[in-house]
């Protein structure tokens, strides 16, 4: 979940540049703080806690059953992709309503 990874980052340092929250905040401290400011709605939240569990639960080991080769792999890449254009996007348009 690479995909995941550029969004917990992009969220994070928007954060910390942004006086947010400290700089040992957490993912999930990012995603509700930034709906919090309005940076996107509860929908583009939801997903995101949906993504960022997902990836909680991708370790060295399978936590749960066994996952099959390609077992909602692509479709959870694409939702990821998905949600990094939109959050730029959401991003680039609250800058741009912060310079007026």
């Amino acid at each position: 979940m690479p995909v995941v990874a550029v969004i917990e980052t992009l969220l994070h340092e928007v954060g910390i540049q942004e006086s947010w929250f400290a700089p040992e905040a957490k993912f999930k401290k990012a995603i509700d703080t930034a709906n919090s400011k309005g940076i996107y709605g509860h929908a583009i939240c939801q997903k995101l806690h949906e993504l960022r569990n997902y990836r909680n639960e991708i370790h060295l080991y399978l936590k749960n059953d066994p996952v099959e080769m390609c077992d909602g792999k692509p479709a959870k890449y694409n939702e990821a992709v998905k949600l990094l254009h939109g959050l730029e996007e959401s991003l680039r348009k609250h800058f741009e309503k912060k310079k007026r």
